[in-house]
């Protein structure tokens, strides 16, 4: 057994420990604890017990960053000299808690924050520590060599892998591992977690907790989501964009609450307004401030975030009919990054193109949605207007209309001049997907009833409608 580095430990001392008793029968609580007990290179250790501790006990050991680990079974303390050895065989240790290296077997390093599992709980002062190259007689060495590097973070990575948690017999309270957050969006996410071991008596509810502020508890917001062991998903919902939660799961039994390991996460910004400064150019016909709204949970779309007015609009249309120039935004040609801009009687900028014929999608270096709000943002592709029209169930302009996205006829820009037409009467989508070297899929609908996916022609001036993932 190699020595700890940074104690100016004894030659024939590798490190130290804590020695405890505990109750031999429900709730096996620790009853005595002696600390700082030197362990030798050779894996041997002294300690004294008081005398009045004459009966059963299990022996529990502990160390700065191993994981807590219980005999097998209770000994009997009746004698002067009370021999115990967990090296031997595996069976030594509670429910087998060993991992055998050469000819012994040892307890499992890992468990820094001493929380009783070894998971990324432990990783995350590993590897700050070893970012900030820290070194000496330190939790987070879990090799004991001094330095806090990858060779400790492997020692955890791997236990962690293989879910080493303290092995107790029957502890008063459940166990429960907390999982990862996903799905998150602007609002909601989606966690859960694992009761691993019920305690002393069966679960009567568990569910995870959540809270802006660290070890969130059940007096925060929190789920139900069931009774017994095993495996759970919770639903976190009414969240606030861009802010930092904290999540645990938790587990109820008659001798009380348990938590699982902390998790933290960011919620997403889509819901909140989103400002861009467009200058005149190759993509922005004009000089214009706006602010779109955003917002999430498309029905078809659900995780997708979109604009709820249409690129280059000063605001969100007042009806799906609207006729004004500020809410109907700029006008695209297929895989072009230049924005035009109608105002009833006059183009801007000159148009240009009156026919394209090329067989490619609209490339990510020409989207304007990316060019003018930022890495992310995209025009959607056909089958995102797709899932949208067919699971929104649109049928006439009042689908599109009457969903969160509020799309309104905005009209289009005729290929051969750059003409307005339909303002008000007709909406047409461009999507990035292509069907032919002369159409692209589009959304379109009209207040005559047409609403479906349809294809129209590459050089005409359409609406962008923009999303991010």
């Amino acid at each position: 057994m190699n020595q700890a580095f940074g104690r100016d430990f004894p030659d024939a001392i590798a490190d130290e420990i804590t020695i405890g008793l505990a109750r031999s029968t429900f709730p096996y609580s620790i009853l005595f604890e002696i600390e700082s007990v030197l362990l030798e290179r050779r894996g041997y250790c002294e300690a004294e017990i008081p005398d009045n501790f004459n009966g059963e006990y299990y022996i529990v050991i502990k160390h700065r960053n191993s994981i807590e680990t219980w005999s097998k079974m209770p000994v009997t303390f009746n004698q002067d000299t009370v021999c115990y050895n967990f090296t031997d065989i595996i069976s030594r240790a509670y429910k087998n808690n060993l991992i055998l290296l050469g000819e012994k077997y040892y307890i499992y390093a890992g468990d820094v924050n001493q929380d009783g599992i070894i998971d990324t709980g432990d990783m995350t002062p590993v590897d700050n520590d070893a970012s900030a190259f820290v070194t000496g007689y330190v939790a987070t060495d879990v090799n004991g060599d001094g330095n806090v590097d990858t060779g400790d973070m492997t020692y955890v990575d791997n236990n962690s892998a293989s879910y080493i948690i303290a092995e107790r017999p029957l502890s008063s309270n459940p166990i429960v591992l907390t999982s990862d957050i996903t799905n998150i969006t602007y609002s909601t996410a989606m966690s859960g977690g694992e009761v691993i071991e019920q305690g002393s008596s069966p679960i009567s509810a568990y569910g995870v907790c959540w809270s802006t502020i660290q070890n969130p508890t059940t007096a925060d917001n929190y789920t139900s989501d069931g009774t017994g062991t095993g495996i759970f998903t919770s639903n976190l919902t009414g969240l606030t964009g861009n802010t930092v939660y904290y999540v645990r799961a938790y587990a109820v039994n008659n001798a009380g609450i348990a938590y699982g390991n902390e998790l933290s996460f960011i919620t997403g910004n889509c819901g909140l307004p989103l400002t861009i400064t467009h200058w005149a150019g190759s993509v922005a016909p004009v000089d214009k401030v706006v602010t779109y709204g955003t917002v999430t949970n498309i029905p078809g779309e659900t995780s997708k975030c979109w604009i709820t007015s249409n690129l280059g609009a000063d605001y969100q249309a007042t009806s799906v009919d609207d006729p004004s120039e500020a809410s109907a935004g700029w006008y695209w040609q297929f895989n072009r990054m230049q924005g035009y801009k109608h105002d009833g009687s006059n183009v801007t900028p000159t148009w240009t193109i009156n026919a394209i014929n090329e067989n490619s999608d609209w490339l990510a270096a020409n989207d304007p949605c990316s060019l003018e709000l930022g890495s992310g943002w995209r025009i959607p592709s056909y089958s995102e207007w797709y899932n949208v029209d067919n699971i929104g169930n649109w049928t006439t302009w009042s689908g599109p209309w009457n969903s969160d996205l509020k799309l309104h006829a905005a009209g289009n820009l005729f290929a051969n001049n750059g003409l307005l037409y339909n303002r008000g009467i007709f909406g047409i989508y461009w999507s990035s997907s292509t069907p032919s070297t002369t159409t692209g899929w589009i959304m379109a609908f009209h207040q005559s009833g047409i609403c479906n996916i349809s294809s129209g022609y590459k050089a005409d001036g359409f609406s962008l409608r923009c999303l991010k993932d």
